[in-house]
């Protein structure tokens, strides 16, 4: 429930008396379990139409993070009629993403965890503990391996720090898993009914994205990974 069906003092009002809960900017009955269909239901009523979940918005959708980010982080197709204007609540990229690279949760688009895994190790800082964590938890339920990685990455030879991201996904993929990362991704909520998702084996199917290559520096690639630039870019273009 948002303020378009009801009003914020009914709203608030609901929420003190133990009715609702909020979730995201929006309510839900405190009956309704929260689950990756609810957060995306969530997202969904207050994202730009035709807007994808990316990031760590798809971390918080998928159950890995407990809290949405201050500015949800989100894709448009770059070969689909939406286009990456300003927005104050959110950071909207223009991308070019592959036939299996996004799911569809409750209506709401969603980068698959594998592509959200690519992207969060290719364009972070540091492979901190945080972000290691945040990856097992992401990776885990799917059973993803770095094989998987290989097969994602070889079919986009343009994609920007993709060599980085491989390195950093082998090192978190191929570490021995301690007792608390195992525990992160057993609390990780499961995706129940998804469209487009087989929640059993963790696969997320596909929804045909098409879009253009875009030029951009390689400084950064070359700084990040010593030789291992590519020659062209298939890369975020993020509006603030």
């Amino acid at each position: 429930m948002t303020e378009a069906d009801f009003s914020v003092a009914e709203l608030s009002a609901a929420r003190l008396d133990g009715d609702l809960f909020a979730i995201d900017g929006v309510y839900a009955s405190i009956a309704e379990p929260e689950s990756a269909q609810l957060r995306a239901l969530a997202l969904a009523a207050v994202a730009p139409e035709r807007a994808i979940a990316a990031l760590r918005s798809a971390l918080w959708v998928y159950g890995v993070i407990a809290r949405p980010p201050l500015r949800h982080q989100l894709f448009v197709d770059a070969h689909g009629s939406t286009r990456a204007t300003s927005f104050s609540t959110f950071d909207l990229s223009e991308v070019r993403l592959l036939p299996h690279d996004t799911a569809t949760i409750a209506g709401l688009r969603v980068t698959s965890r594998l592509r959200t895994a690519i992207d969060l190790s290719r364009l972070a800082s540091a492979l901190d503990d945080a972000l290691a964590a945040d990856l097992t938890a992401l990776l885990t339920p799917a059973g993803i391996t770095i094989a998987d990685v290989d097969r994602r990455l070889a079919a986009s030879t343009a994609l920007p720090r993709r060599r980085l991201a491989r390195s950093r996904l082998q090192r978190v993929l191929e570490a021995p898993r301690p007792a608390w990362a195992r525990a992160r991704s057993a609390a990780a909520d499961a995706v129940d009914v998804v469209d487009g998702v087989d929640a059993a084996h963790g696969v997320e199917y596909a929804i045909e994205m098409g879009g253009v290559t875009h030029l951009e520096d390689e400084a950064a690639d070359r700084e990040a990974v010593a030789g291992g630039a590519d020659g062209r870019r298939e890369d975020v273009h993020v509006v603030l």
